[in-house]
């Protein structure tokens, strides 16, 4: 492998971790300028290590780099009024690399999640400069074009610049407030990682990160019932991974799964989880926790129990109305045997300007068609 090829493999792997550490350390840097201080410090790991090699602590080398830059431009701006001493004499006294890069990620989530941006903005900042997203994955996630989230992530800058907004050193009652923003980031991280293990199992990797950031969640003092139900989830979901694709990639619907490939230690775990969630307030985790669990529990495709299903949609839809759930709602009710509504729900999902082009409705529509004619037939 050449050098410049290294050096983008430890782009990739060390990338979220410099930003979200030079984050932790210098809170109050603008996002837009972190992320200049981690490029520049890769431009010149290539001009250096082209000559030298590669050093034998890349990501140590990398970092001193970034907090070298970060300390000159603030030295710079010092001069203009615009960073104290003080600000710079709490940032040096943080803890250094090794020891943020764990619970770094998590902390700058919650940064992320500020009260005063809109949840969208929240989430789509936490992708970005968290989990280091592409904007076409974003955009794909909200089902909008690349430009809305150019614009999203541009206003949201501009509002943290402007307003002045703190991202760091929160306490745990203001972290708390903004656990939902911190779950729908870790959510959609898991949802991209299920996504995506077709065309590359290495991506089961995201949903493993998804887990372990909630399971850091989870023992720490911040989490809550939610955040069960979320981890009881995903663990039901990355327990039926491997049985999802055949040997050439092709998706197999759960109705022909080999339920015996499914992990059932972890769809046990999973039900623990689910049972510690218990709440007054049934959030859309626990909704959607425990219809995958539903499928979990079923012995056999036919055996599964699509009246409780059913029921389940109906109040996630309620609570959390999105097409995709209006998809699988249609589905349900057709497995429950009541086809006229699952075809008038069908036909309102065509209007849907967003899931008229989607692959995912129109599979949907041709399964189901193809299912009610065969019934017709052997009826």
């Amino acid at each position: 492998m050449d050098l410049k090829r290294e050096i983008e493999g430890i782009y990739k792997e060390s990338h979220n971790h410099l930003v979200t550490v030079l984050r932790q350390k210098f809170g109050f840097l603008d996002f837009t300028i972190v992320e200049d201080l981690v490029q520049e410090a890769f431009a010149k790991a290539l001009e250096q290590w082209s000559g030298k090699g590669l050093p034998e602590n890349p990501s140590g080398w990398l970092y001193q780099c970034c907090r070298n830059n970060a300390i000159d431009l603030i030295n710079k701006s010092r001069r203009n009024g615009e960073y104290s001493d003080d600000q710079l004499g709490k940032a040096e006294n943080r803890q250094n690399f090794e020891n943020q890069i764990k619970d770094g990620r998590l902390k700058t989530l919650f940064d992320c999640c500020h009260p005063n941006l809109t949840p969208k903005a929240q989430v789509v900042l936490a992708l970005k400069y968290v989990l280091d997203f592409k904007t076409e994955t974003i955009a794909r996630q909200f089902g909008i074009s690349n430009d809305a989230i150019e614009k999203t992530l541009y206003r949201t800058r501009q509002k943290l610049k402007s307003e002045g907004l703190p991202l760091d050193n929160l306490p745990d009652e203001v972290c708390k407030k903004r656990l939902p923003g911190v779950h729908k980031a870790i959510y959609v991280l898991f949802t991209e990682g299920w996504k995506k293990f077709q065309a590359d199992k290495r991506l089961v990797g995201l949903c493993e990160e998804a887990l372990l950031l909630n399971t850091e969640l989870i023992h720490s003092s911040l989490g809550d019932n939610n955040t069960l139900a979320l981890q009881a989830l995903m663990l039901f979901n990355i327990a039926r991974l491997e049985s999802r694709f055949d040997a050439e990639g092709k998706q197999i619907s759960i109705e022909h799964q080999d339920r015996g490939l499914w992990d059932h230690e972890l769809i046990r775990l999973g039900h623990n989880h689910l049972e510690q969630s218990e709440s007054n307030y049934l959030s859309s985790y626990h909704l959607e926790a425990v219809i995958a669990y539903k499928h979990c529990s079923a012995r056999s495709f036919a055996d599964t129990d699509w009246e409780s299903i059913c029921r389940y949609y109906e109040v996630l839809i309620q609570i959390h109305p999105n097409p995709f759930v209006e998809i699988n709602y249609a589905i349900a009710l057709y497995h429950a045997g009541d086809t006229m509504k699952a075809h008038k729900r069908f036909d309102n999902l065509k209007n849907n300007r967003y899931l008229n082009s989607s692959k995912l409705l129109k599979k949907a529509i041709d399964e189901f068609n193809m299912k009610t004619i065969f019934s017709l037939q052997s009826g």
